[in-house]
């Protein structure tokens, strides 16, 4: 998953919420095939008992799907609760301005989608490359929003 990240509307929620799910508490952490990105941070999926802390953070509106070639175990149950998160207006979902691009560039290494302005869509290596006419259609696929160019 994405939260919200330091200049994004909900990264103070997503964050205070995170700690109330997981601060002091002993998790147990779930791995794809990379523990850390490109940053260092840590890529895992968080248990609590039976509560799965990456779900409960989408399906608040909390925290954006991010699936990556490399990461997609639980993607099927992530997706259903961004879509209930999304239906519901919840969280990030009710700030969420309407889709200005007639299309979108995305690679499915990192799960990130653009707008086509972005520093970053350049960067996509022509093989991995896909478009989406949408955000929506991007969204539904498992693409978080970039973080830069915010699509």
């Amino acid at each position: 998953i994405r939260a919200p990240q330091n200049d994004e509307p909900l990264q103070e929620e997503s964050t205070r919420r995170n700690e109330e799910l997981v601060a002091e508490k002993e998790v147990r952490l779930r791995f794809d095939d990379e523990h850390r990105d490109g940053d260092g941070r840590l890529l895992a999926y968080v248990f609590d008992g039976d509560q799965f802390v990456n779900e409960t953070l989408v399906r608040e509106g909390l925290a954006y799907v991010r699936l990556t070639t490399a990461g997609r175990r639980f993607g099927e149950r992530l997706l259903a609760a961004q879509a209930e998160a999304r239906k519901k207006g919840r969280g990030i979902w009710a700030k969420r301005s309407p889709p200005r691009e007639a299309s979108y560039p995305a690679d499915p290494k990192y799960g990130n989608f653009h707008r086509p302005s972005c520093e970053e869509s350049p960067k996509i290596n022509a093989e991995r490359l896909v478009t989406f006419k949408s955000d929506k259609e991007a969204l539904e696929k498992g693409f978080a929003p970039c973080s830069k160019c915010k699509p």
